[in-house]
C-alpha cells in the first residue's frame, strides 16, 4: 500500500509505503505530530522554522518563532530515532542576581 498525503495549507507532501493500514496510520500519526503540528506560535504567528543545536555534543531540536523567537522543543526517544513533542512554546530569558552592586547573569529561567 501506499499513502500520498498532503497536509493542510500544502507545505508538506510524503509518500508512505506499508503493507497494512495500521502501520500506515502510525506513519502518519507520527509525521503529523512532529512537523504538522504547533506551526503556530502562540503569539499568533505562522512564520515558524526548524531549527537543530548541538550544544556538548548532544542534538536539540526545536521549532523557533520568526516573530517573536520562542520555540517549541522536542525530545528524543531513547530507541527507533524518533523524537516527541515537549512543548509548550517558550523563550528563555536571563536572570539577574546581584552581587557587589553588580548585576550579572547567573541562571536562566523559562518564560511561558
Amino acid at each position: 500500500m501506499e499513502l500520498l498525503y498532503k497536509s493542510l495549507g500544502g507545505q508538506f507532501t510524503i509518500k508512505l509505503n506499508s503493507d497494512n493500514q495500521k502501520d500506515l496510520f502510525e506513519q502518519l500519526a507520527s509525521f503529523q505530530e512532529i512537523f504538522v503540528r504547533n506551526n503556530c506560535c502562540i503569539c499568533g504567528s505562522e512564520e515558524v522554522y526548524f531549527r537543530t543545536r548541538t550544544i556538548d555534543g548532544n542534538n536539540f531540536y526545536e521549532k523557533v518563532c520568526g516573530k517573536c523567537n520562542k520555540t517549541f522543543s522536542y525530545g528524543q526517544n531513547k530507541k527507533g530515532d524518533t523524537l516527541f513533542p515537549k512543548g509548550p512554546w517558550t523563550k528563555w530569558e536571563p536572570s539577574l542576581k546581584e552581587e557587589d552592586d553588580n548585576k550579572v547573569f547567573t541562571e536562566g529561567r523559562i518564560k511561558k
